[in-house]
Formats: structure tokens, C-alpha cells, sequence
């Protein structure tokens, strides 16, 4: 990627990464420090999940972008095209926008698992 791309290649989309680490991470720690006060890991991996159905659009985008390094996507272009492969599926809407876009399903609930153990051993060696 380097020797085709330079370096700058490094950091393509990183405002997509930036925009959905934040935004997982605010929704999964806040809901967590309020609903979480028992530190069940049953409720982080919920709010894990939760957090990571939230943040699919822009993994989505983010992924979109990385589809082809050389024919450069503006967000809007990107929107346009999921909104007409949406329009013009023959399969139910919610379902391909959801399951084949976004991939939402048995990715999230490793994701939030995932998570959750983590945020559990971090807890489990601060206390330590």
C-alpha cells in the first residue's frame, strides 16, 4: 500500500474511524456508568451491542470508502448509492438495509461481547 499509495494512505477515512470510535465509545460508557451500577457484563454486552448498531452507518461509510482507493467517494455519493440500492431491492427494505449494509446481526453481538469482557478484565486488574 506504501510503495502505491504513500503514506497518506495510512490515514484515508480517518474521520470516519475518529467519528465512530467517539460515538461508540459515548454511548456505550455513558449507558454503562448510568444504567450499569451492579457491572453486570449481561448490560455491557446490551449497551455494547446497542452502541454498535448505532455506529453502523458511519462503519458502513467508512467501509464504503475503502471499497476502491482510487476513485475517491464524497459522503454524499455514498449516500445516493445506498439510498437507491435500497430503493431498488426486491428483498424486504429494513432487512437489506440493516443485515446486508449494515451488518447488523451475529458480528454485533461479538462486538458487544467482546466488549464487555474487556471492559470486565480492565475492571477486574484496576481493582487488582
Amino acid at each position: 500500500m506504501h510503495s502505491k499509495y504513500g503514506l497518506k494512505i495510512f490515514c484515508y477515512g480517518i474521520n470516519y474511524t475518529i467519528a465512530r470510535d467517539i460515538m461508540f465509545s459515548s454511548f456505550f460508557y455513558t449507558l454503562s456508568d448510568k444504567y450499569n451500577k451492579k457491572k453486570s457484563i449481561w448490560y455491557d454486552i446490551c449497551f455494547a451491542s446497542f452502541a454498535t448498531i448505532m455506529t453502523a452507518p458511519i462503519n458502513y461509510f467508512r467501509s464504503r470508502l475503502y471499497f476502491d482507493f482510487n476513485n475517491p467517494i464524497k459522503l454524499n455519493r455514498m449516500v445516493s448509492e445506498l439510498k437507491s440500492e435500497v430503493c431498488n431491492t426486491k428483498i424486504n427494505k429494513f432487512t437489506f438495509l440493516f443485515h446486508n449494509k449494515f451488518n447488523i446481526g451475529l458480528g454485533t453481538l461479538r462486538v458487544g461481547i467482546g466488549m464487555a469482557i474487556s471492559k470486565k478484565i480492565y475492571e477486574l486488574a484496576e481493582n487488582f
